[in-house]
């Protein structure tokens, strides 16, 4: 009789690790996935965030150069762009560059000026663009850029804009270790409760396994 007593003892302890490894287990990637999908979330969330607000530093200074073309000045001896792109471009570390190209797609005006003269690169001017501008990311290229047309709507050139693509990895980065110290938390105190949810509920089967035992011995 006292034998048979020991093993619900025994079961219910081997019981309680299996039942809690898999809750707690269940409990991890549960929390790995949340913390993944929410990451890939925020990440593309800050990607565009930042593209539209190079996006709209490209389209005013492409409202300057305009302006300066609506007086009747063609856009190769506007010489003051020179200053307002190197002035832009040191309000912002994240801006590694600007440029203004003519309608040939040959650089008049750059931030760097050892690249005045060379032809724009074609990914940097894709035939696709439109007149509200475009932007695109390939590797460490990300690009704003937007036409820049004259008073008859005809295109003489354009503007581009490169920046940083670690803004966003900076910031995608401390959110991600904000969501992970979290996670952690409560991953912990969830893991806890279910590790103490299930010793109660082996407890109380183990004791109805044991009343059983005495009653049929």
């Amino acid at each position: 009789d006292q034998a048979a007593l020991r093993v619900p003892k025994m079961t219910g302890a081997s019981l309680t690790v299996r039942l809690s490894a898999v809750i707690v287990g269940i409990v991890i990637s549960a929390a790995i996935l949340t913390v993944t999908l929410n990451y890939l979330k925020f990440q593309n969330l800050l990607e565009d965030h930042s593209a539209g607000i190079y996006q709209f530093v490209v389209s005013d200074l492409r409202s300057t150069v305009e302006a300066g073309i609506d007086l009747g000045l063609p856009l190769n001896v506007l010489t003051n762009i020179q200053t307002v792109i190197d002035r832009r471009n040191a309000q912002d570390k994240a801006i590694l560059r600007i440029a203004v190209f003519n309608e040939s797609g040959r650089i008049i005006f750059d931030t760097d000026r050892s690249r005045i003269g060379e032809v724009i690169s074609p990914a940097w001017r894709p035939a696709h663009a439109v007149s509200e501008g475009w932007r695109f990311s390939r590797g460490d290229e990300w690009i704003a850029g937007a036409p820049i047309v004259n008073n008859f709507e005809k295109e003489v050139g354009g503007i581009v804009l490169r920046y940083d693509p670690e803004v966003v990895g900076r910031k995608t980065t401390s959110i991600l270790l904000a969501m992970t110290s979290e996670a952690v938390v409560v991953n912990g105190i969830g893991s806890l409760l279910a590790i103490l949810g299930v010793w109660l509920l082996v407890r109380y089967i183990r004791r109805a396994v044991a009343a059983s035992v005495r009653a049929i011995a």
